[in-house]
């Protein structure tokens, strides 16, 4: 009879997780995966015409060092022993080969939310909408937290809901989850002015200034920071935060730069309250119209 083989299997597991076993074997044979101290028959299988097999074990394992064996039904030839180790679970962490979740609300009031989730320990979660392109990739940490910040449109339906789609890769690029399916309800305000999330502030006050340090006021997303710079970063005239409708405003208390043709380029970008950019740049050429 051909020799067994058990493959490595994953090396830590949480208790709750339900190990993953295989190995190479004669074609169409049926197995036993037993703990190899104990003989506790932990999986039953059969080998396909190539001989591989692959189980997942029927029970979990408390915290401990394991190690285990695998014998064809009917014989006494063994595989020889390998080793792995169940740790305590310790972090929020998923288990291995969950699916990611969303924790954050799923009634959004904008096109372009803060996603917040779960996943399994350094997992990278990649978010799409629904039969649809990729938003992004996140990487949990060792808890198993994620965030992701939209920097597109969500897709919404006449009823006014968008279903995004969620699969983990470990970090050789392979998948290691199945998919988890989250809808998500859009109530974005009626009348707001604010700017989707992502988006660059803008000035709403006049470009043409008479003095040179102007009252300027713009509009945001909501609740963001804006930054307020003299263009190429000499100064930073200040950051004011947007209110609920995106609207901000901030009274200069230092000179505007002005070129000889009496212009002043400044420049502006939205942070959130955790001191992170969240949007790309927006350029303004202000005109300095002096008596």
């Amino acid at each position: 009879m051909s020799a067994i083989t058990v493959f490595q299997p994953i090396t830590k597991l949480h208790p709750q997780d339900k190990p993953l076993f295989s190995g190479k074997t004669a074609p169409e044979k049926s197995l036993n995966v037993c703990q190899s101290k104990t003989g506790l028959v932990l999986a039953k299988t059969t080998s396909d015409k190539n001989g591989s097999w692959l189980v997942r074990s029927s029970v979990s394992l408390p915290e401990g060092e394991y190690s285990i064996s695998a014998y064809v039904e009917g014989t006494s030839v063994y595989a020889d022993n390998v080793p792995f180790v169940v740790e305590a679970l310790s972090s929020g962490a998923l288990p291995n080969g969950s699916a990611p979740t969303v924790t954050s609300s799923t009634t959004v009031t904008t096109l372009r939310p803060l996603l917040k989730g779960k996943a399994t320990a350094n997992a990278t979660v990649h978010v799409y909408q629904a039969n649809g392109g990729l938003f992004g990739s996140a990487i949990a940490d060792k808890n198993g937290d994620w965030e992701l910040q939209l920097t597109q449109d969500l897709s919404v339906s006449a009823s006014g809901t968008s279903d995004i789609a969620l699969i983990a890769y470990n970090t050789a690029g392979a998948p290691v989850s199945g998919w988890t399916s989250v809808t998500l309800t859009v109530n974005v305000t009626s009348g707001s002015t604010a700017l989707p999330s992502g988006s660059a502030p803008t000035v709403t006050s006049s470009t043409t200034v008479t003095i040179l340090r102007p009252l300027l006021k713009g509009k945001a997303a909501a609740d963001i920071v804006v930054y307020v710079y003299q263009a190429g970063g000499s100064t930073l005239f200040g950051k004011p935060t947007a209110d609920k409708v995106g609207d901000w405003e901030l009274q200069l208390t230092q000179d505007l730069s002005v070129s000889a043709s009496d212009t002043s380029d400044i420049a502006l970008i939205a942070y959130n309250t955790a001191g992170a950019p969240v949007s790309g740049w927006t350029s303004v050429t202000l005109t300095v119209s002096r008596p």
